[in-house]
Parts: C-alpha cells; sequence; structure tokens
C-alpha cells in the first residue's frame, strides 16, 4: 500500500515539475526579441549595486535617463517606470527592488492622475507585475491589483502573451517591440537603464492639449494616498532617502489645469509634513533649465531634447542634496507666480464649434490675468490659401453663417492682447457649412 502511494507522489511531482518546465520553456520562447525599456527588473535580479530607482508613470521613464542622472550625482540609478504606473505599483515594485539591493535613493514621481485615478481599475498594472519573480511580493501584488479571473494574466506571461504563442505555433514570428534607429549622438552614451527615447516633437505654435486633469481633493482616491504613505513609511523603515518630484510640463498643460498651483501646494504640505524633499520641476528656473513647446512629444511627455539636459540637473541636484550643499530655491521657483512670470503668452489654443448659433468658440490657453486677441481665416482645403473673415480683437467667436455651403477648414489664431506681429499659436478645424 505504501509503495503504491509513494508511487502517487512521485508521479504528482513529477507532473507538477513537467508543467513547471513547460510553463518556464513557453515563457522563454514567447520574450522578445528586444522588450520594451520599461522591463527592467531583470537588472535589479541581475546586479546588487543600484543604489538609487526611479519610480512613476511615463512621464518618468520619458524624462529621466539614469545614466546621465549617474554622471553628474555618482550614483548608480535604474528607472522603474511604467505605463501608467499607480501608487500601488510604485509600492511593490519597490519592495521588489529592495529585497535584491540596497537602496539609498528613492525619487517617486506624483502628478494629479497618480492620486485621483482609481488603482484597482488599472489594467495597466500588468506592465508593473510581468516581469516580477514569483514570491510573496508578486502574489500580493497581484491580490490587490487583479481580479480572480485575472490571476492567470499576472502569474505566467505566457498566458498574458497567449495570442503571440498562438502565432509561434503557426510558425509566425510574432512582432517585436519596435526599437528606433539613428539615435541622436547625443543621447547614445545614455540609453538604457529604463529610459524610454521619443525624438517626437509638438509643433512650435501649433501646440494641442487633451484630456486635461484638474486637481480637486474630493476626487483623490484613498487608496492611492494609503500605497504613498506606505511607500513613505517603507522609505522611513530603511532608512531611504525619499524625494518626491514632479517632472517639467508643457505651460500649455499646466495652465490649462486651471490650478496647478492648489495641486503643488497640497503635495508641499504632505512632504513637509514627512520632512521630505519636493523637487517639483514645473517650477524650474528659466536660467537653469531651458524649456521650449518642441522638446515635448505630447502635450505631457518630454522628448530626448528634454530629457537630457533636465536628466543632468537632477544628477547635479542629488550631488548638492547628498553634500548637504543644496540650495533648492537656486534651481526651484517657490512659488506658482514664478512660473507664471516666465510664460506670459498664449501657451494653447483650442476651438470648437457651436452649430445650433453658426458660431465658432476659440480659447486661449494662458495665465488668467491676461487677455488674448484672436483672427479667424477660411480655406477650401487646409494648406491652402486662408482669407481673413475676422481681423484681430478680443471677441473669441466668429460667425460662420453667411460663409459659402461648403466643406472649408477654418484656422484660428490667437497672441497676448496688445502684442503685435505673428500669431503665438493656431488651430484648424474643419467645418461643414451645407
Amino acid at each position: 500500500m505504501r509503495s503504491a502511494k509513494g508511487k502517487t507522489v512521485c508521479k504528482i511531482v513529477i507532473f507538477v515539475m513537467l508543467c513547471l518546465l513547460m510553463v518556464v520553456g513557453l515563457n522563454a520562447l514567447i520574450e522578445p526579441a528586444t522588450p520594451e525599456p520599461w522591463l527592467t527588473l531583470p537588472y535589479i535580479y541581475e546586479h546588487s549595486d543600484v543604489n538609487t530607482v526611479f519610480v512613476g508613470s511615463s512621464l518618468m521613464y520619458n524624462a529621466s535617463i539614469p545614466l546621465a542622472v549617474d554622471e553628474g550625482s555618482g550614483l548608480n540609478s535604474l528607472n522603474l517606470g511604467s505605463p501608467a504606473q499607480t501608487m500601488m505599483s510604485s509600492y511593490f515594485l519597490l519592495k521588489e527592488a529592495l529585497s535584491y539591493n540596497s537602496i539609498r535613493h528613492v525619487i517617486l514621481y506624483i502628478d494629479i492622475t497618480r492620486l485621483q485615478s482609481r488603482a484597482s481599475d488599472n489594467h495597466y498594472h500588468i506592465h508593473a507585475i510581468e516581469s516580477m519573480k514569483l514570491s510573496v511580493n508578486k502574489l500580493d501584488f497581484m491580490v490587490h491589483a487583479f481580479p480572480i479571473d485575472k490571476y492567470p494574466d499576472a502569474l505566467l506571461r505566457c498566458y498574458q502573451l497567449r495570442g503571440t504563442m498562438q502565432e509561434w505555433l503557426l510558425f509566425k514570428e510574432p512582432a517585436k517591440a519596435r526599437k528606433p534607429i539613428n539615435y541622436p549622438d547625443e543621447i547614445v552614451p545614455y540609453l538604457g537603464k529604463g529610459y524610454i527615447y521619443s525624438s517626437k516633437e509638438q509643433k512650435r505654435g501649433e501646440v494641442a492639449i487633451h484630456g486635461i486633469e484638474c486637481f480637486d481633493t474630493k476626487q483623490i482616491k484613498v487608496e492611492n494616498t494609503q500605497y504613498l504613505h506606505q511607500i513613505i513609511e517603507l522609505c522611513k523603515s530603511n532608512q531611504i532617502d525619499l524625494i518626491i518630484m514632479c517632472s517639467p510640463r508643457i505651460a500649455a498643460n499646466v495652465l490649462a489645469t486651471g490650478n496647478y498651483d492648489v495641486f503643488h501646494d497640497y503635495v508641499k504640505s504632505m512632504a513637509d509634513a514627512n520632512d521630505l524633499q519636493f523637487w517639483d520641476f514645473v517650477y524650474v528656473r528659466p536660467e537653469c533649465l531651458t524649456i521650449d513647446d518642441t522638446m515635448f512629444w505630447d502635450d505631457r511627455h518630454a522628448n530626448y531634447r528634454l530629457a537630457l539636459p533636465f536628466s543632468k540637473l537632477v544628477g547635479q541636484m542629488l550631488r548638492e542634496h547628498i553634500d548637504g550643499t543644496l540650495d533648492v530655491d537656486r534651481y526651484l521657483f517657490s512659488d506658482y507666480s514664478g512660473f507664471l512670470s516666465a510664460n506670459q503668452r498664449v501657451a494653447a489654443l483650442t476651438i470648437g464649434g457651436l452649430s445650433a448659433q453658426k458660431t465658432v468658440k476659440a480659447n486661449a490657453i494662458m495665465d488668467k490675468a491676461l487677455e488674448a486677441e484672436y483672427r479667424f481665416l477660411l480655406s477650401n482645403e487646409k494648406d491652402g490659401v486662408y482669407t481673413v473673415i475676422q481681423d484681430w480683437s478680443t471677441n473669441s467667436r466668429v460667425d460662420v453663417s453667411g460663409q459659402p455651403k461648403q466643406q472649408v477648414w477654418l484656422l484660428a489664431e490667437a497672441r497676448k492682447a496688445g502684442k503685435t506681429g505673428e500669431a503665438e499659436q493656431r488651430a484648424y478645424m474643419q467645418i461643414d457649412l451645407r
């Protein structure tokens, strides 16, 4: 009888081992030849000398270049940012990093979305967990972040990417992560360790904004503040230097928020209450970092032309912070008025149709204390010859009901009132007047 039981147990053990080997093999089979740059956890597992980590969303990994930071600070940093990373994801990623490296400094990115979005509904958790080794920490993350039916996706990369497996089985080469070629010479030495390169630029004078989120303390999700405080306590208990950071934003995005100063003051109060450094680079002094609209690839994400000097500035500030010589006011304005003084212009322009009245309204994104003036033009083609239908005035609406009944392009232009010369911003809109 005992022999029969022993054989049964042996068969079960062999079966489980074969299943594990199959899963490991399938996981290895579908590993992309060029993994996404944010999948940096393998670096944590393969090295033991990382002493600084950046955690946050895409605004972190698009703007923070670890090798450029290290050049000025003397640290060895790694960017653990991932798409739409929540405070929950940041917490569990940080715990994972602490299990394998002696982390001494943590730079935690924060913005309005990271406070006001629902962490438990965020499907981007998968990007934070997919490279984690199987551990109690990973299981804890899985239970808190995913519904039960998503556990296989969280645990098994081969199951999560089952569509890719089907391509392998059909002898099709799966799509590989896209990787830019012909990097600019100045960025080549700094590639890697979690930085994601982009060369795309906002078009000067035609800045487009979307999805603006105003700050409202009533919209802050309790789970986000809970994980934020868990991060703070985790760092305190491990004697880790925690710095809260906001990366530079395109001026139009900040102004369109409407109350960025309220958000800044909220985070500053929280940082002060916990005796933490708070570096808000929205308030960076122009003499320390020159920022132009074309240094962003959309209305919030930096491209490499901003990421490189910004990362070098962060490295310099970290060095001075460690040495005890840092004067934050030398680099950052102390309040919102400093930012406004450096952005006395129309930062973006939006237009919308009011079909019932046959009018179109323009809205200049700028300091509320300033006034704009507008000009409206029409053309049959977007790149055609435009005819002025309303010259420069402070009237932000134009009546198009008397125009020919056809499909046309409307061009709206705006500049600060009293200024002469060309428009500071423009926007196009196709309208059907038939």
